[in-house]
């Protein structure tokens, strides 16, 4: 009785090794004979395309894989497909092992960015620019705005002519009281020959100038020479010590106080040339040595022995600190848009 139950004991494991070789060998010859489902590429390196496969058999296969592990190691693999089902993710089954695909994730395009937003940003950048203009705008007007009683000269014109920046800075001092107030008696004729044989003759107040010095040239002259002396000084008049004359301030105003007799000299006809002569009024063509785009009023006061320099006096020229209100002494020389004025 004991031989009969040891007999089938010893006979188990190799019953059990039997079935499984038989079930091993349907399972290839199963797959020997029907079509196998691969991607292309698959063949070769099925893990290069993104899919897992078990290390072995008996290793679990995530749940959401699709494919179903075998039970044991007897147990039947399902049937391969014939051809891939519909959708990217179709799971792949080669022989004696199980291929289980990875959803992959799909990087969504980068929008560009709408045209609406480019254009309101540029419609923010337009506001911001007008904001801003619009602000310095306002300011500079409460900032130039005069009250009522305040000094009015900050809102006249500029000067009427502008000389170099190099030179050097006169001495601002104010004018004396002319020796000839309001009269014409001191007017004294000068008078220039013309190289026709005839002559002019001008009729300035001389005697008006704030500088009355003998010294009136340098040895050598140039353009913006300064002259010598108290000729040298930026005046500032007061315009209760002349004749009354409109237009206080500009360049025309100091031609018509020297020249009292004449009030409209700087607007009526009177004969005119380009030879110089003490006394006369001097009017410069648009930008004519330093004048400014609608010319430039003077006054001539000497003229040097070679008779090609002339020393003037003038107001409301932007030279070593004059300009509005300010008579200052320079020289200027002979030329055909340099006009004298005579009979005056």
């Amino acid at each position: 009785m004991g031989a009969i139950d040891q007999e089938p004991t010893r006979k188990t494991p190799n019953t059990l090794a039997g079935a499984q070789a038989r079930a091993r060998a349907r399972a290839e010859e199963r797959g020997a004979t029907r079509p196998t489902a691969i991607y292309p590429g698959l063949q070769d390196n099925p893990q290069a395309s993104g899919f897992r496969s078990p290390a072995t058999s008996g290793s679990r296969l995530p749940a959401n894989s699709g494919v179903r592990p075998p039970a044991s190691s007897g147990s039947r693999l399902p049937a391969p497909l014939s051809a891939p089902p519909d959708g990217d993710h179709a799971p792949v089954i080669l022989p004696g092992r199980a291929i289980v695909p990875i959803t992959t994730s799909v990087i969504p395009r980068r929008a560009g960015r709408p045209a609406i937003n480019r254009t309101l940003r540029f419609a923010a950048a337009l506001i911001c620019i007008a904001a801003v203009v619009t602000t310095a705008l306002l300011y500079n007007t409460m900032r130039t705005s005069t009250p009522k009683g305040e000094n009015l000269a900050s809102t006249v014109p500029g000067p009427s002519g502008r000389g170099p920046l190099t030179a050097q800075v006169g001495i601002i001092v104010a004018a004396p009281v002319p020796q000839a107030v309001h009269s014409s008696q001191a007017v004294v004729a000068q008078t220039a020959v013309l190289s026709t044989g005839g002559s002019v003759t001008a009729y300035g107040l001389a005697s008006l100038q704030p500088c009355q010095s003998s010294v009136m040239f340098v040895p050598n002259i140039g353009q913006w020479t300064v002259p010598p002396g108290c000729y040298a000084n930026i005046y500032v008049p007061n315009p209760a010590n002349y004749v009354s004359r409109p237009g206080f301030g500009y360049c025309n105003w100091w031609v018509r106080v020297t020249h009292p007799k004449t009030p409209n000299i700087t607007e009526g006809y009177y004969p005119r040339g380009t030879t110089p002569v003490a006394g006369a009024a001097i009017f410069f063509d648009p930008y004519e040595q330093g004048a400014g785009s609608i010319g430039h009023w003077a006054e001539a006061v000497a003229i040097s022995s070679d008779g090609y320099w002339v020393l003037i006096s003038e107001m409301n020229f932007a030279w070593r600190g004059a300009g509005w209100a300010k008579i200052d002494y320079r020289y200027i020389h002979v030329s055909p848009h340099v006009h004298f004025v005579y009979g005056v």
